[in-house]
């Protein structure tokens, strides 16, 4: 198996997202580290001189420690969410936090009162749809429904059987599990002396509200 344990940043950021336009002309997006694309050094060197000016190849540093600690979060996802469509952990995370980036942005300019476009399409909205909280009634209950019913799909959730939510304060995550809904299943967890993956060991706030996708990809 090639090494892809590189890396391509965009003036400083890693390359999530890339796209080849009709014109040759590259179409990027960039964020955390645990979303970037990953490659050999021959791809990345590659990629990197298509990009043009700004790009720069760069010897990948998520650690073991990360590596491993992104793995037990979607263990207890998956203990969690028995029926979630994306089996691998790590990838169940990786999708799972797009959402989250996604989600927190449309809360930042719901409490900001900016225009915004999520780049996700709904039942009635393209992915170009601009939202206009505050300006445009139930905008903010559609783009709401919108990333929870990618989150409850992914999840297998779909009876909502476990009451994720999006929070419209971005000064926390935006993807959340009830509180209350959380200290019951610790409760239960607690009285049977349950070992292994589960929602007793997910992620949680200091409100006790579960956390869907935290940053652990970048914790040391």
């Amino acid at each position: 198996m090639k090494n892809q344990n590189y890396i391509v940043e965009y003036n400083g950021e890693p390359v999530t997202r890339l796209k080849f336009q009709s014109d040759g002309k590259a179409d990027i997006s960039t964020g955390y580290i645990m979303d970037a694309i990953w490659y050999t050094a021959e791809e990345a060197s590659e990629v990197a001189a298509a990009i043009g000016k700004g790009a720069e190849v760069v010897e990948g540093n998520m650690t073991a420690k990360q590596q491993a600690a992104i793995t037990v979060h979607g263990q207890n996802l998956l203990a969690t969410f028995p029926n979630a469509s994306e089996r691998d952990p790590v990838k169940l995370c990786k999708k799972l936090h797009r959402l989250e980036v996604v989600a927190h942005r449309g809360a930042t300019a719901y409490c900001n009162g900016t225009p915004f476009v999520a780049g996700i399409a709904g039942s009635y909205t393209s992915a170009d749809y601009v939202y206009r909280f505050g300006h445009v009634e139930d905008d903010w209950a559609g783009f709401v429904g919108v990333i929870l019913g990618k989150v409850n799909s992914l999840l297998g959730n779909h009876d909502k059987a476990v009451p994720v939510f999006v929070n419209g304060d971005a000064r926390g995550y935006a993807l959340k599990i009830d509180s209350d809904y959380v200290r019951e299943e610790q409760r239960k967890a607690a009285a049977i002396q349950a070992k292994g993956a589960g929602l007793a060991k997910l992620h949680c706030d200091w409100g006790g509200y579960g956390i869907i996708a935290p940053e652990i990809g970048l914790e040391g």
